[in-house]
């Protein structure tokens, strides 16, 4: 990833990249938990939604203070500050009594795990040479393959062993790691723009199209994250198998993240966007219809996959165009969280409504429109030609 590391900055890259395990895996923990809390607490799919969407909620606010005072703050004491909030909540999390105690803590977990996102992505790609950044990403996408792939796996042990013992030892080392944090030299921080200029080149027509391309996969990821565990509960797998689906997907995210990013360095992150949006469509709209107890599983891994690879590609391109907007890589990631953690809130929402109206079938047809428009918009050979390929 980086051509000649000195043993500090090795050491550096390692922890950034157990700090991506970290952040993803409390996204992905409530996965197998959710027919627990489905049961425990009595929960609709649309409040089911809302449970998964509210951590999204968190990410999108947890923006704010990186954007606001990001230079003020600094790289390395927002990346303690959501490493602290995630080793809290964790321990808290294991003696929830109450839905609205269970909202709070998700939004919580959001807000911390974007400020570790914002801060260990930007320090990362600040060290890395421009034309690998797609391998960089992908692999930090990959870590993050990897953190979804152990919180499945703590949320299904966790339903087996009980809450609070295994998140009391998962906040235990989320300790370990702020202090390793704690003992690197803190980055040269980059002086941010001011906020109106922030915003005027966020929304800047060079900038806002390529929003679409981080909205997709979150909006995806938030509507299988809430229809897939109830569908797969429903065909008669607990919440120790339902983890193991979601930790097997996580696995081939590994390894798939890294490869699709040096595959979008060689031949162009919207050609690799093209032919992974031609997969997604009919995958999406067929994963509603295989009620199998095997063939469900399969389907949900290999849709759980796609899409997560589409993260790399997706924000590379936003993030070079935030770069040739002279826009700081802090502030950058910060904004692209706030982009997709909309797009995480928008399809868990929706998908936990449409799905309690028309069904579930109705809501996987929304996700696969939603990438024949993207495709259409931005993706497609004659967009790809006017927007150079990047």
């Amino acid at each position: 990833m980086i051509e000649h590391p000195t043993v500090g900055t090795g050491r550096l890259v390692a922890i950034l990249l157990v700090i991506a395990v970290g952040e993803a895996l409390f996204f992905s923990l409530l996965t197998p938990l959710l027919p627990y809390f489905e049961r425990e607490f009595a929960l609709s799919k649309t409040e089911a939604g809302l449970l998964v969407a509210v951590f999204a909620i968190g990410w999108i606010m947890g923006a704010i203070p990186p954007l606001l005072m990001g230079d003020l703050i600094g790289t390395k004491n927002i990346l303690l500050v959501g490493l602290l909030i995630l080793a809290l909540t964790s321990l808290l999390f294991g003696i929830i009594d109450s839905y609205s105690m269970l909202l709070l803590l998700r939004f919580l977990q959001g807000v911390a795990a974007t400020f570790c996102f914002s801060g260990a992505l930007a320090w990362l790609v600040d060290i890395t040479p421009r034309q690998r950044r797609s391998e960089t990403i992908g692999i930090y996408s990959g870590a993050a393959a990897a953190g979804s792939m152990l919180g499945a796996g703590v949320g299904g042990l966790a339903g087996k062993l009980g809450l609070f013992p295994v998140l009391g030892v998962l906040s235990v080392l989320l300790l370990c790691v702020s202090v390793l944090i704690g003992l690197q030299s803190a980055p040269r921080e980059p002086t941010l723009p001011s906020n109106a200029s922030l915003w005027k080149v966020h929304y800047s027509r060079h900038i806002i199209g390529p929003q679409g391309l981080v909205i997709l996969p979150g909006f995806l990821i938030g509507m299988i994250l809430v229809l897939a565990p109830l569908e797969l509960n429903q065909v008669g797998l607990n919440s120790l198998a339902i983890g193991a689906v979601f930790f097997v997907a996580a696995a081939i995210g590994v390894l798939a993240r890294p490869y699709v990013g040096r595959w979008a360095d060689r031949q162009g992150a919207l050609v690799v966007l093209h032919r992974l949006l031609l997969l997604m469509i009919p995958l999406t709209l067929v994963v509603p219809w295989m009620s199998h107890e095997w063939i469900m599983p399969i389907c949900v891994i290999v849709a759980v996959t796609t899409y997560g690879v589409c993260w790399g590609p997706s924000m590379v391109i936003v993030s070079r165009a935030y770069e040739d907007a002279h826009v700081a890589q802090l502030a950058g990631f910060a904004l692209m969280s706030v982009t997709s953690g909309v797009g995480v809130v928008l399809g868990s929402a929706a998908a936990g409504a449409i799905a309690d109206v028309a069904g579930d079938a109705a809501a996987y047809t929304l996700g696969a429109l939603a990438c024949v428009a993207i495709l259409i918009a931005y993706v497609s050979p004659s967009r790809r030609s006017m927007a150079g390929a990047s």
